[in-house]
C-alpha cells in the first residue's frame, strides 16, 4: 500500500519565505515615505514588547497605529496577528489611512491563510488591493496579487491561482522588484510542477534561480535547484535529479535550514516509488531518516520511518 505524501507542508514553508520577502519590499516601499522606518524586522520577543506597550496606552510620543503596524507586520501566532490587524483596521479607517489599513487586511488575510481560512483570507486580501489601487500603490498591489494565487493554489484552483501569478509577475516585471519577483516565479513554477507543465515549471525555477544568486540569497537558491530536481525526476532524468537535490541539501545544510531538506529527500523517494524504482526511493528515504535523526526533525523521522515500512511492504 502507497503513503499519500503530501507536499502541503513544504509548499507552506516556501509560501513563508516568500511572504518574508514580500513584507521586506512593502516595507522599503513605505519607509521611503515615512521619517522613521516603521517596516524595521523584529523578532518575536521584540513584538511582544511592542504589544505591551500598546495595551498599556504607552506610546512614548508613537502612533499608536505605527506600534500596530509594527506587531502585525512580525506576529507569528496567527491569531494575534488576525486580533491585531482587526484593530489596525478599525483605527485606520476612522482617518482615512487607506495605506495602514491595506497593511492591515493584508496581514489579517496572512494571518487566515496559516489558519487553513482560505476563502476568507482572499475576501481580505481583495480588500487590501481596493485600498492599495485607491493609493496607485502598485508595489502592495503585486504582493497581493501573488498572495491571492498563493491562495487559490492552497485551494487546488490551479486556473485561478496560475491567473494571479501572471498578473503578478508582469506587474512586477515593470516594476523591476527582482526579490519579489523572484518569489513570485518560484510559486507559480510550483503551481506549474503540480499540473505537470514541466517545461513551464523549469522555466520559471531557472529564472528565479539566476535573481535569487544575483541578490546572494541563498535559501532561495537551494530551493529553486531542488525543485529543478523534482521536476528532473518526474521526466525521468535520475542523475539530473540526484545532482540538483545533492546540490540544494548541501546549501540548505550551510545555512542550517533543516527542515526542508527530509522534506525533499521523502517526496523524491514518493515520486520513485510511483515509477516503481524502489531502490532509489529506498535511497532517499533512508537518507531522510539519517538527516531526521541527525537535526532531532521528529516530523521527519516519523514520515522516513513510514515511508520505509511501506516501500519495504511494497
Amino acid at each position: 500500500m502507497k503513503r499519500n505524501f503530501s507536499i502541503s507542508n513544504f509548499k507552506k514553508h516556501v509560501i513563508i519565505i516568500a511572504c518574508f520577502l514580500y513584507t521586506v519590499c512593502i516595507g522599503f516601499v513605505f519607509a521611503q515615505e515615512e521619517e522613521e522606518n516603521i517596516y524595521k524586522w523584529e523578532d518575536q520577543k521584540a513584538v511582544d514588547s511592542i504589544k505591551t506597550l500598546y495595551n498599556n496606552k504607552f506610546s512614548f510620543g508613537e502612533d499608536t497605529r505605527i506600534l500596530l503596524i509594527k506587531i502585525v507586520q512580525n506576529e507569528t501566532n496567527p491569531e494575534e496577528k488576525f486580533y491585531y490587524s482587526e484593530l489596525l483596521i478599525e483605527e485606520a479607517l476612522k482617518d482615512d489611512l487607506n495605506e495602514y489599513a491595506a497593511v492591515g487586511y493584508l496581514q489579517k488575510g496572512n494571518a487566515l491563510q496559516v489558519k487553513g481560512e482560505f476563502h476568507e483570507a482572499i475576501e481580505a486580501y481583495y480588500k487590501s488591493m481596493e485600498l492599495a489601487e485607491k493609493n496607485n500603490d502598485e508595489e502592495m498591489s503585486a504582493s497581493l496579487l501573488v498572495s491571492i494565487a498563493d491562495t487559490y493554489s492552497m485551494l487546488e484552483n490551479s486556473e485561478s491561482a496560475e491567473k494571479y501569478y501572471d498578473e503578478a509577475i508582469m506587474l512586477l516585471r515593470k516594476l523591476n522588484y527582482p526579490n519579489s519577483l523572484a518569489s513570485a516565479l518560484l510559486d507559480a513554477g510550483d503551481e506549474y510542477y503540480k499540473t505537470r507543465q514541466y517545461n513551464k515549471a523549469l522555466t520559471n525555477f531557472e529564472e528565479s534561480g539566476v535573481i535569487f544568486d544575483n541578490l546572494n540569497y541563498k535559501i532561495g537558491k537551494a530551493y529553486n535547484i531542488g525543485n529543478i530536481g523534482m521536476v528532473y525526476a518526474k521526466q525521468g532524468k535520475d542523475e539530473l535529479a540526484k545532482i540538483n537535490m545533492n546540490k540544494a541539501i548541501k546549501i540548505l545544510e550551510e545555512n542550517e535550514d533543516f527542515y526542508p531538506i527530509s522534506e525533499f529527500l521523502n517526496y523524491m523517494s514518493d515520486l520513485y516509488q510511483d515509477q516503481n524504482k524502489y531502490n532509489e526511493a529506498l535511497e532517499y528515504a533512508e537518507r531522510s531518516l539519517e538527516l531526521g535523526k541527525k537535526y532531532g526533525l521528529k516530523d521527519q523521522i516519523s514520515d522516513a520511518n513510514l515511508q520505509l515500512s511501506q516501500l519495504l511492504e511494497n
